[in-house]
């Protein structure tokens, strides 16, 4: 979980969220390797899956950062979970936000 300000839309930051955990996994060492990325933005998962179109445009160059960073990973695959089966994901949302103080 990491705090990204207060200025943004929750859907610019969970683009940013993929942004920063794509980057981490480059970091580690798994670039090369095959990704799935599980998350609770239905938004997200599929505007970067292809399956619908990114009207909103602060966030397409969030899109573009995402799609080069793809570049990294021969094969990923972007997987809705409803927020209700991601309890631990809130948590930690939650738990940055109070750490940040707000």
């Amino acid at each position: 979980g990491q705090f990204l300000g207060e200025k943004q839309t929750n859907n610019w930051a969970e683009y940013e969220a993929v942004a920063i955990g794509l980057a981490e996994a480059k970091s580690q060492g798994l670039a090369g390797r095959v990704l799935e990325v599980r998350m609770d933005s239905k938004l997200v998962v599929e505007q970067i899956s292809g399956n619908w179109k990114i009207k909103e445009p602060t966030l397409k160059p969030q899109a573009a950062k995402i799609h080069n960073l793809l570049k990294d990973f021969p094969q990923y695959r972007f997987v809705y979970v409803p927020r209700e089966q991601n309890s631990e994901a809130d948590r930690l949302v939650n738990e940055a936000i109070d750490e940040a103080g707000h």
